[in-house]
């Protein structure tokens, strides 16, 4: 009875050990915004109503109040309002692309931001028209939805999906800043469609930032030549310690297929998705199709 007892002890330990190294072997990562938390009209008027702010703070907790500087705007885009343009029409192609767009929202929502031009503030052809023209949004230890993780020492990507609903290239601009304010920034180059944008973690340190204390990220546009207010649609701003290909390849071990039918979702939200992944100096033409995971949510 005693050596049967100890063998199943030692059964038991094994087991835990084997389950304790499959977690330890898990990809850490950490969403920094998956915009899923959308803004509550209540809450956003009565905020600004005197007497129901003494009586009782109401501030809209969600994922959209990031930092603009004015210039560029965040709306929630839902799975439903995306399905809901496919519906009167019958022309395939038009179908087809907001299919692609519905299947890239990872979760119920994610977000659509529109950067301004100069010329919606000042006069082309003058004097004062601008050069540059930097719009976009960022999270930060100050703003309202806080960066979510400051020390990234543990990570080595930062990865978000974007989705470029236009036949124009854009050029994609993502700062980094630290504690002590020191930056870097670097650049991809999106065409037509959905991408991962992966960045290596490496730069933080080769620009002499601290990876354990980052002050914030940014994404913006620079566009002084453009005349009409680009949009692009962005989801699950995370970081991972392993790249897209890895997460691909242990997805599958884990028994993951990808969705083949032509339905418009699936319940299951860890689908594995072919998704082109663009790295800061990639051309257009070398983004090649890479199996990511879906999400770290």
């Amino acid at each position: 009875m005693a050596r049967f007892l100890r063998f199943g002890i030692l059964v038991l330990a094994v087991a835990t050990f084997a389950a304790c190294s499959a977690k330890a072997s898990a990809p850490k990562s950490v969403v920094l915004d998956d915009f899923e938390r959308v803004p509550d009209p209540g809450l956003l008027k009565r905020q600004f109503d005197p007497a129901e702010a003494l009586r009782k703070p109401t501030y809209p907790d969600h994922d959209f109040d990031v930092a603009t500087s004015g210039y560029a705007s965040l709306s929630s885009l839902s799975k439903d309002t995306v399905r809901a343009a496919a519906n009167g029409t019958t022309q395939a192609a038009k179908i087809a692309e907001v299919k692609k767009l519905y299947k890239f929202i990872q979760g119920k929502t994610a977000a659509q931001v529109r950067f301004t031009v100069p010329g919606d503030y000042k006069v082309k052809g003058t004097d004062d028209f601008p050069k540059t023209w930097e719009t976009g949004f960022g999270l930060s230890i100050d703003t309202h939805t806080p960066l979510k993780a400051t020390d990234w020492s543990a990570y080595r990507y930062f990865s978000f999906r974007v989705y470029n609903p236009g036949d124009l290239d854009q050029v994609l601009h993502i700062r980094f800043s630290d504690a002590s304010s020191a930056e870097t920034a670097t650049a991809v180059t999106l065409a037509h469609g959905e991408h991962e944008v992966e960045v290596p973690l490496e730069q933080l340190s080769l620009a002499r930032l601290n990876p354990a204390d980052i002050k914030s990220v940014t994404l913006f546009l620079d566009t002084a030549k453009q005349d009409k207010d680009p949009v692009l649609m962005f989801d699950q701003l995370a970081l991972y310690d392993t790249d897209a290909a890895t997460r691909e390849k242990l997805a599958k071990e884990e028994g993951e297929q990808e969705e083949q039918d032509e339905d418009w979702d699936s319940e299951d939200e860890d689908v594995v998705r072919h998704v082109p992944v663009v790295h800061p100096g990639d051309p257009v033409s070398a983004a090649a199709p890479v199996s990511a995971a879906a999400g770290a949510k």
